[in-house]
């Protein structure tokens, strides 16, 4: 009968080491959406290299993360270049 025990599917935890140094950067990081694109990024690639598997809410979240991320680093190379 053991064997039909339910099992109790727990969503994935991010720990963080706080010694590391991306870690540290982002723990000084004043702009919040950065924050959150560069936190889900984290967050999937950790989930990735963990062979968990991934779903289409936590692809987008990644592939949303990573475009605002690149808009952003390109809006500010455009505007050095201008200046």
């Amino acid at each position: 009968m053991d064997s039909f025990t339910p099992i109790i599917q727990r969503d994935p935890v991010l720990c963080m080491n706080a010694g590391n140094e991306i870690i540290q950067m982002l723990i000084r990081m004043n702009d919040p959406i950065v924050f959150q694109a560069i936190l889900s990024i984290l967050y999937v690639q950790s989930l990735l290299m963990g062979k968990y598997p991934v779903n289409n809410e936590e692809m987008n979240l990644f592939n949303e993360s990573l475009y605002q991320l690149i808009v952003m680093g390109m809006s500010d190379l455009l505007e050095n270049i201008t200046k």
